[in-house]
């Protein structure tokens, strides 16, 4: 079944909230993702609904819908309209589960006021490159992984057979390590990012998280609709020897820099977070992590694509982005450095050319919740214009 999510942070924390509420009455199993049960499907059409208007209605029920209806509402009003509509929600004859998880959403709103974002600081927080035992790169690469299913489970483990190249005598060695490139779904809270990113490591990789097999990651944007207390409070101190949302693996050769481009798309219907853009700290961070590079080619990593032809990657009314200016900008100086580019956000897997001195782009976005056909994921889109607009 098709796992929907949202682009909005308010959305993606009722999905959250109503997702633990099942998981603790045991009306889902673990490893799933609820996306069948009829609760999850209500929030999903009601959320659908409320942010495109003219969607067609669903065949759910009338009963459970309008109480998804009414939870959605709750989650956009303010003052004594949001009042009412949860003493409405939580004192009719709807189940008792809404109640339950308007208070598991509350609870999250309340943590995730202040972004615990860790910044460079070359006194304080340095953040120097970290060095790989061995000069050759077998990492297993993945983004928008964080799903905890069965199927993400499997994928880490194949990606890591795959590398050994099925344990054929003669082939390459093992994966050593893994890199995820962000999203741990629905909203990155403490609870999904222990189940659906730790728990679901360790279950395909016994020996994750250990001197053998290292682990580092990068938030996305979902990891941060919940104020990053998850990825910040329960995955980074997992993982092995990094110290910011943003870090650099180097061997002699080569270079590995994951940016954070998570931290300025927490909200993306808001204008400033729209077309998302690296913190001015890392920029300084990495204007000396290249001039020190000492000749090592350099393999990017970043949750957001630089660019994409299926759809935009930001919109400044009328202008429709097929490039990301922000990213485009503050990375150019560095193209010459660069030998690929790899992304996710995009649940989709596209290989690019190299254009206008744009490195070579890679769009790894299906770890665990692909495109389907019908969605005709490499249909390109016309009306994308280039940075300058």
């Amino acid at each position: 079944m098709p796992i929907p999510t949202f682009h909005e942070s308010s959305l993606s924390l009722l999905q959250s909230a109503v997702h633990q509420v099942l998981l603790r009455r045991g009306a889902v199993a673990a490893g799933s993702t609820s996306a069948a049960h009829p609760a999850m499907q209500a929030v999903v059409a009601a959320g659908a609904a409320y942010t495109q208007p003219g969607q067609a209605p669903s065949d759910i029920g009338p009963d459970i819908e309008v109480c998804a209806k009414l939870a959605v509402e709750y989650i956009f009003a303010t003052g004594l309209k949001k009042q009412l509509l949860h003493d409405e929600l939580t004192g009719s004859v709807c189940d008792p589960l809404w109640a339950e998880a308007l208070v598991e959403y509350e609870w999250v709103q309340a943590t995730g006021k202040k972004i615990p974002y860790l910044p460079y600081d070359p006194a304080i927080r340095p953040n120097p490159p970290m060095a790989l035992p061995s000069d050759t790169l077998n990492i297993a690469l993945l983004a928008d992984w964080g799903m905890g299913t069965n199927l993400a489970v499997n994928v880490l483990a194949q990606a890591v057979t795959a590398l050994s190249g099925g344990n054929t005598p003669g082939q390459q060695a093992a994966a050593s390590a893994l890199i995820h490139m962000g999203d741990i779904y629905y909203a990155g809270t403490p609870a999904e990012c222990q189940q659906h990113f730790l728990d679901a490591v360790k279950s395909a990789v016994p020996a994750a998280f250990s001197r053998d097999f290292p682990v580092y990651a990068i938030p996305g944007n979902h990891e941060y609709y919940s104020g990053g207390f998850g990825y910040y409070g329960t995955v980074l101190p997992r993982l092995s020897g990094q110290t910011n949302s943003f870090f650099c693996l180097r061997t002699d050769q080569w270079q590995v820099v994951a940016l954070d481009t998570g931290r300025n798309d927490h909200d993306p219907f808001t204008v400033v977070s729209n077309i998302t853009l690296l913190t001015p700290d890392q920029v300084e961070w990495l204007d000396t992590v290249m001039l020190t590079a000492g000749g090592r080619g350099t393999i990017l990593l970043t949750h957001h694509q630089l660019y994409s032809g299926a759809g935009p990657v930001g919109e400044r009314k009328p202008i429709k982005y097929g490039i990301n200016p922000h990213l485009y900008s503050q990375l150019k100086p560095y193209f010459g450095q660069i030998a690929v580019w790899l992304w996710g956000h995009e649940h989709n897997t596209v290989i690019f050319n190299p254009e206008r001195g744009l490195p070579l782009g890679r769009c790894i976005g299906s770890g665990s919740i692909p495109m389907l056909v019908v969605q005709n994921p490499y249909e390109q889109d016309p009306n994308l214009v280039g940075w300058t607009g």
